[in-house]
């Protein structure tokens, strides 16, 4: 029945071939970023290189050096990451090509009472310090 459809309009089937290939690599070339992003989420949801809740300092050449943060949530496209600064958004596929490195939590300050925060109006947030965890440059 497609045949004799595409017999009387005159389509070859070689036509019909060649352009379902052309428009296969363009689709697959447009999808390619999103598809990595997809793949290396569900990496990254099953090989746990970091857990939500941990600070983190990603180390990669893509990210332009290193990434110091709270990790938020792990999704499929991206990692939320709060850094000192404000919140970043780091694709899963630079987050699962960078070297995850786990930041300690910062010793509480002398005299201060367990669970409060180190700085002033800094409640719920983490603890500034983070330029001087170890392994930070200049160590």
């Amino acid at each position: 029945m497609l045949l004799c459809s595409l017999a009387i309009e005159r389509i070859e089937v070689k036509e019909l071939l060649v352009s379902g290939a052309v428009l296969g690599v363009i689709l697959g070339i447009a999808a390619q970023q999103a598809l990595a992003n997809l793949l290396a989420g569900l990496v990254l949801l099953f090989a746990h290189p970091c857990r939500v809740g941990s600070r983190v300092r990603f180390r990669a050449g893509a990210l332009g050096g290193q990434l110091d943060g709270l990790v938020v949530d792990i999704g499929l496209t991206y990692v939320p990451v709060e850094t000192e600064d404000r919140p970043a958004l780091l694709p899963n596929v630079q987050a699962l090509a960078a070297v995850v490195l786990a930041i300690p939590a910062p010793a509480p300050a002398e005299g201060a009472k367990p669970g409060s925060a180190s700085a002033p109006g800094r409640a719920g947030r983490p603890a500034a310090g983070l330029a001087n965890a170890p392994g930070a440059p200049g160590d």
